[in-house]
């Protein structure tokens, strides 16, 4: 049994799946959606219906045989299906013990109307409900999908938001997976299970963004959450970087922020569905890409002269999803360099960061942010730092150093207290 580590980052691959369901090729499919809350989960379990099953199920549906599937015989399908086929036959269980799924909704796509449907959908969303706190120290999840096993010639499919929650503004859910192998990530943002059970131990670590900064965690966020805009003009992408100085690593909380004509042109790129709503999968696919087309390419870091190695910790949006055009959005990206060795007591370092992520394409500046006592390790260390580039940058009114510059040179030694 494979038991990979907790997985914190959404990598998206390039596979083209749809969200949680897709259309059989022939026959009949069953797919399960798995969003995880604080308290319980929710499921929406869709049965697709293709070809031949869906002119069959059409006219079991026809119960006076007019040709026609009225509202109410649509209703009497789908309720038919869920007592003859879901209810019994859709597991799931925490910790080894069966819990009750609460169908909250049902409906159809595409089964009324006077001609049988080359395809229709039957959809039920259910919840789980499982004891308060279960989830805070860890629980194990199963779910097994025999429904309409034996007659269904393709295999069921589960998906999972890459950060366990639909429209989560950041990861609220750690995953282990216990199965014989790791899912797969689609580019729309979800694990993707092909078999008929998913077994998986899940965590809650996280709260919504207004919670973290009213709550002051984590603290190098607040700078840059409550200065969204991290700049003095009105349009352009602005870059600013916070650095902290971690016990053995440096981490940066890294902000784009897109403002004016910047802000509706990445929205309308982001719209790939052209219906003019990003939703949070495409705001993730975005944020992905940025990532990796542009802030790992063209942000260069180095700790006494060599290139440290870089873990992507989180990403995060504010004001991007919805229907509204923004004129103003902002995305971050927590990251950790760790030095070759990690950082050691009384040796001296020195760190350089180049930006150029934004550089002939905005006319903003990258600022540099370093706090000047609000270190992680203030109790247990001393930091000293010596600004080589820019020489002297502004302190700002909550007390960090501010750069306005395209790089930083920054020289730094660390010393145990010995108080």
């Amino acid at each position: 049994m494979m038991n990979s580590r907790f997985s914190l980052i959404p990598i998206l691959a390039l596979c083209a799946l749809p969200a949680y369901a897709h259309t059989p090729r022939y026959g009949i499919a069953t797919g399960t959606r798995i969003s995880f809350h604080e308290n319980e989960i929710s499921l929406t379990l869709q049965l697709s219906y293709h070809a031949a099953w869906a002119r069959n199920a059409f006219n079991a549906a026809d119960r006076n045989g007019d040709k026609t599937v009225q509202s109410e015989e649509a209703e009497a399908f789908v309720e038919l299906q869920w007592n003859e086929h879901v209810s019994s036959n859709l597991k799931c269980k925490l910790d080894g013990k069966e819990i009750t799924l609460k169908r909250v909704k049902s409906w159809h796509e595409n089964l009324g109307g006077q001609s049988p449907p080359l395809q229709f959908s039957v959809n039920y969303k259910l919840f789980a409900d499982f004891p308060p706190g279960a989830s805070a120290g860890g629980a194990q999840l199963e779910l097994t999908d025999h429904v309409y096993r034996g007659e269904r010639p393709e295999t069921p499919h589960f998906t999972i938001p890459v950060r366990g929650q639909e429209q989560a503004e950041i990861q609220l859910v750690q995953f282990d997976w216990l199965g014989e192998r790791d899912p797969e990530v689609d580019r729309s943002g979800f694990y993707l299970f092909h078999q008929e059970s998913v077994k998986l131990q899940f965590k809650w670590v996280g709260k919504k963004f207004s919670e973290l900064v009213r709550n002051g965690t984590p603290p190098h966020l607040q700078h840059t959450a409550l200065t969204p805009c991290n700049c003095s003009g009105k349009f352009g992408i602005a870059p600013a970087s916070e650095i902290v100085i971690l016990n053995g690593a440096i981490q940066v909380t890294y902000n784009l922020a897109y403002i004016g004509r910047w802000a509706v042109d990445a929205f309308h790129e982001m719209d790939t569905n052209r219906d003019d709503i990003v939703q949070d999968s495409e705001a993730i696919q975005f944020m992905e890409s940025t990532w990796r087309k542009k802030i790992r390419r063209h942000l260069k870091c180095e700790i006494n002269g060599h290139e440290p190695g870089i873990e992507l910790d989180r990403s995060l949006h504010f004001g991007l999803t919805g229907k509204d055009v923004p004129d103003l959005f902002n995305i971050w990206y927590v990251f950790t360099l760790h030095p070759e060795g990690g950082l050691k007591s009384g040796k001296p370092y020195r760190l350089s960061i180049q930006d150029d992520v934004s550089k002939g394409t905005s006319p903003q500046s990258p600022v540099f942010l370093v706090p000047i006592l609000n270190h992680p390790i203030a109790k247990t260390h001393t930091l000293t730092m010596n600004w080589k580039e820019p020489e002297s940058p502004i302190v700002d009114k909550l007390g960090l150093f501010a750069a306005r510059n395209d790089s930083i040179v920054l020289e730094f030694s660390l010393r145990e207290r010995t108080e």
